[in-house]
């Protein structure tokens, strides 16, 4: 039998969107940027509470840098669940046809495209689901590092400071070094930055 998530996967696939690994599917808009759809595994499960959001390749990029870890092109800059970026609430279909959720999934999509920019980017971090993501803070750092805007990255690494170092712990030895990557990236770049 075909799960709801394989046939919204197929259904992507046929308007042109690759699937990365088994749940995330990716449609090139330009160089950098990609709009994206987490069906959740497909195979695994009849239901589906899919994710959409949008993949910067040159914030993942730099990200994965910042943080010394290995990136993956599954990775999506912001994502929240099409509910949230609709109308603010969570949605999950259950299993059936793609002709009532397929329109979802393009009307949020829609909803997303201006942020497909480094210079729209933040405004989407007030989308419920994507404010909330733990990878937000780091994305406003490293957006706000590419564009060069001295103040914001400042302003942003305060910010996730507040969130991810309450209490000594891993998650704030994390945080601390990607900081230290940020300060060494920003000192190299001083003499290109602007004060906003």
């Amino acid at each position: 039998m075909t799960t709801l998530r394989k046939q919204v996967s197929d259904a992507l696939r046929a308007r042109g969107y690759k699937r990365i690994d088994r749940s995330v599917h990716l449609l090139r808009l330009d160089a950098d940027f990609s709009l994206a759809v987490n069906t959740g595994v497909v195979g695994l499960a009849a239901d589906i509470a899919p994710f959409i959001g949008l993949r910067s390749d040159s914030v993942e990029a730099a990200r994965a840098e910042l943080m010394a870890l290995p990136e993956y092109p599954s990775t999506l800059t912001v994502a929240a669940n099409v509910g949230y970026v609709l109308d603010g609430v969570y949605r999950a279909w259950p299993p059936g046809s793609p002709s009532d959720l397929l329109p979802m999934i393009d009307a949020g999509l829609d909803a997303l495209r201006p942020f497909a920019s480094l210079s729209n980017l933040g405004s989407a971090f007030g989308i419920k689901g994507i404010a909330e993501s733990p990878g937000t803070p780091y994305v406003a750092v490293v957006v706000a590092l590419l564009l060069k805007d001295r103040a914001s990255v400042f302003s942003a690494l305060n910010r996730a400071r507040s969130a991810f170092c309450s209490q000594p712990d891993e998650v704030c030895d994390q945080f601390l070094a990607f900081e230290s990557r940020v300060l060494q990236r920003l000192s190299a770049l001083s003499s290109g930055l602007t004060e906003h």
